[in-house]
């Protein structure tokens, strides 16, 4: 859901506290490769 909300535009957002350190950074990935290096407007 995060990726889909970040390539429409929107901010996604990732709740990260029952994530082990780990997990975090393999759905942190995923996501990064999903959406790619998308900049904030501005």
């Amino acid at each position: 859901m995060v990726a889909a909300v970040s390539k429409a535009g929107g901010f996604g957002v990732l709740g990260a506290v029952a994530h082990t350190p780990d997990l975090l950074d393999t759905e942190l990935s995923w996501i990064e490769e999903q959406v790619g290096d998308r900049k904030a407007p501005g």
